[in-house]
């Protein structure tokens, strides 16, 4: 199965690091990771890296002004063996770490360094990120800080976990959060977004989409010992099963406010003193055999705190630039 995912992040800075992780198809010649300054076409590429499968090599560019410049794979590599030219197999898992440097790119792929480029474009200009091409699924688009300050402070493994969205500093009330995705599979399985407070693992909002026979969507969240408090259940059940939704999140001074397909659906009152300034982002997870394929996450800063109009975002035709 093929797929793609472009989405905007938060303003990239110095100091920040990008933590894309996916698979690709068994018989893959090429992927591409894009991070653009925007969505459309015109827009400028700050980091090209495609992978050539055939040439067994992975090639890095920019793209100003519609004009590509001179691509590099030899240059700046940290081993001069051949075979680090590629270390991306056909069919496997990848994972891209994009250190955001003072003057270039400090670039890991699956676990161990891999290249330098310097920048032809300010990393600030960044908006966005783009997989595309022989690509079955993507499970991380984390934009974390290591410095000053690590945030999130604290980072853990959970195999439950299908995707994950780690955001580089605190949410502040007027942020929302579109996630484009289609649920297929059991369908009688769940799907469910958390997110967690701080270093802990704490759930500050579960919210959990269950289809048949409940067709019912539950939020809740837990108190300071980790227990789940009382569930919310109203609201018409908005998902369906192998259709895409276009679900949005927006986060104002006294609750999330839920929106699928242009409709709001619902809110869930914060239920901690500290209401959305010890987030660390999302994960998402499937169970009873429901899988989950994402092809989009963006962010995005509106001028109202209570978030008004935020549910033409989840909008299936809007398009958010």
């Amino acid at each position: 199965m093929l797929t793609q995912y472009i989405g905007n992040i938060t303003r990239v800075e110095p100091g920040q690091i990008l933590v894309l992780v996916g698979k690709t198809t068994d018989a893959a010649t090429r992927l591409d990771l894009n991070l653009r300054s925007g969505k459309h076409k015109v827009d400028n590429i700050v980091l090209n890296l495609s992978v050539n499968f055939h040439e067994n090599v992975i090639f890095r560019n920019s793209r100003i002004n519609g004009e590509w410049g001179v691509r590099e794979h030899e240059e700046n590599i940290y081993e001069s063996k051949e075979d680090t030219l590629n270390p991306i197999v056909s069919g496997e898992i990848f994972k891209f770490y994009i250190l955001i440097g003072d003057q270039q790119f400090h670039i890991a792929v699956n676990n161990r360094p891999f290249c330098t480029y310097n920048y032809r474009l300010p990393a600030e200009s960044i908006r966005t990120v783009q997989l595309k091409y022989d690509l079955q699924f993507v499970t991380q688009v984390d934009h974390r800080s290591v410095f000053p300050s690590p945030h999130p402070p604290v980072q853990f493994d959970d195999a439950r976990n299908i995707f994950s969205n780690d955001v580089p500093k605190p949410f502040k009330c007027g942020h929302v959060i579109v996630i484009t995705g289609i649920p297929y599979g059991n369908p009688k399985g769940w799907f469910l977004i958390k997110f967690t407070e701080a270093a802990s693992k704490r759930q500050a909002l579960h919210f959990s989409v269950r289809f048949d026979p409940h067709f019912v969507v539950v939020r809740t969240s837990m108190n300071e010992n980790n227990v789940y408090g009382i569930e919310e259940r109203f609201g018409e059940f908005p998902f369906a099963l192998e259709q895409q939704f276009k679900l949005a999140i927006a986060m104002t001074p006294k609750e999330f406010r839920f929106a699928v397909d242009g409709a709001y659906f619902s809110s869930f009152v914060h239920r901690s003193e500290h209401g959305i300034e010890k987030l660390n982002g999302f994960k998402m997870g499937t169970s009873f055999g429901m899988y989950m394929e994402i092809t989009s996450v963006d962010h995005l800063e509106m001028d109202s705190m209570e978030c008004e109009g935020f549910e033409e975002y989840s909008n299936p035709d809007a398009d958010i630039y």
